[in-house]
């Protein structure tokens, strides 16, 4: 069953990270940074529970990135070299939809973070 429960996580987060991505592909100009800054916090989110989850910890829902990110790292200390603090539009609370960064920069910050995540995540089969 908790191998269904990762498997379901994964594509999930996969599926958010790959809509931050195609987002991140675009011209500049027809670059909608919302959809990078949202899909790519859903994916990191994601993958960061899924990774607790196969190391047989219950994530909570209200814990920020951050707090997931730290609870990952007493796992296995490679998560300490992520730095999402670029990501301070909602890394200390619940990380609530309702700020995001419109600098298409920034938002290109979200988006390495993601991809760094889901790399550490899936290289540890």
């Amino acid at each position: 069953m908790e191998n269904e429960i990762v498997r379901q996580l994964l594509t999930q987060a996969d599926a958010a990270f790959d809509l931050a991505s195609e987002e991140q592909m675009r011209p500049a100009e027809d670059v909608v940074p919302f959809s990078i800054c949202h899909n790519s916090r859903v994916s990191i989110r994601i993958y960061l529970m899924t990774f607790l989850i196969k190391n047989g910890v219950q994530p909570d829902s209200n814990e920020s990135m951050k707090e997931l990110l730290a609870r990952c790292s007493k796992i296995d200390k490679k998560f300490s070299k992520l730095d999402i603090s670029d990501m301070d539009c909602r890394s200390t609370k619940a990380d609530k939809n309702d700020e995001y960064c419109l600098s298409v920069n920034k938002v290109t910050n979200c988006y390495d973070a993601a991809n760094e995540v889901k790399k550490l995540v899936n290289n540890l089969d």
